[in-house]
């Protein structure tokens, strides 16, 4: 399961209707047949042309495990 953690969403140039936006992740489902070494959460950025319902993945901005301290 990945889930959508925030967004946030700007212009490519001033004035432009153009945009692109920032998709904040979490990958945490999966139970027991995902180990929590697997789990990431990360970002992807994505095109958002005015006057058009099709987006592009720009492509990934940062991914990191998301280790759980364990003692």
């Amino acid at each position: 399961m990945t889930a959508l953690i925030s967004f946030a969403a700007g212009p490519v140039a001033p004035g432009s209707g153009d945009a692109t936006v920032l998709l904040s992740f979490f990958s945490g489902g999966g139970g027991d047949a995902l180990p929590s070494s697997l789990r990431v959460r990360g970002t992807v950025a994505v095109t958002s042309p005015a006057g058009s319902a099709a987006c592009n993945v720009i492509g990934l901005v940062n991914l990191e495990p998301d280790d759980q301290l364990t003692f």
